[in-house]
């Protein structure tokens, strides 16, 4: 999160910066990462994944390279605090980011 000095702060960086002050003091099972986390894009990959879709299959559906899809991924997983794309996808559907 980068905040710049001419421009406003939003609501939603107030509630990412909320999240990662709480998930500095907390353990990480204490509180499920909420779906404001991840981009519209890193939401798609998980899906696609959870559909059985390869980064092959998902690049020509998002109309990008599979290297995007590739850093989608990884930053979902990142953010969600996992260390695997099933992980990932796993904590997405338990907490109803997708279906």
């Amino acid at each position: 999160m980068t905040i710049h000095a001419n421009k406003p702060v939003t609501k939603n960086d107030l509630m990412k910066l909320s999240h990662y002050l709480k998930l500095a003091v907390s353990s990480p099972l204490e509180s499920a990462p909420p779906t404001y986390l991840l981009s519209k894009r890193e939401v798609e990959v998980l899906q696609h994944l959870a559909n059985g879709l390869g980064l092959k299959q998902m690049a020509p559906k998002m109309n990008v390279s599979e290297f995007t899809v590739r850093d989608h991924i990884s930053s979902a997983i990142r953010k969600l605090g996992v260390s695997h794309r099933t992980e990932a996808v796993a904590v997405a559907i338990r907490n109803k980011m997708i279906i």
